[in-house]
């Protein structure tokens, strides 16, 4: 999928894709994101930063990281995914336009 960004545009882009065979698929640009797994993420990065202290070693995140994830409880995740339906109705209302989702 691509948004209109310029990477997409470089002949290196565009002969990966011809290379393998790949189609190019267009994506509208600023296009709403109905994939509850990025509300997921943003909740681990939130999470993970409030845990990680100035100086500490990458090697350190590890740790961190599985721990945040195994705090996560399963009623969060599920009420993301019983969000979708929400979530296409919010977009079919915007008319396919930015959502607040």
């Amino acid at each position: 999928m691509e948004d209109g960004a310029p990477v997409y545009g470089s002949y290196i882009a565009r002969d990966c894709r011809e290379d393998h065979g790949l189609p190019k698929l267009e994506w509208p640009a600023q296009s709403p994101d109905l994939n509850p797994i990025e509300n997921l993420w943003k909740q681990m990065k939130d999470r993970v930063q409030n845990k990680f202290k100035q100086g500490m070693k990458l090697e350190h995140l590890e740790p961190i990281f599985r721990q945040t994830w195994a705090d996560i409880p399963i009623e969060s995740i599920n009420a993301l995914i019983e969000s979708i339906p929400h979530r296409l109705e919010d977009l079919n209302a915007k008319k396919f336009k930015s959502t607040r989702y």
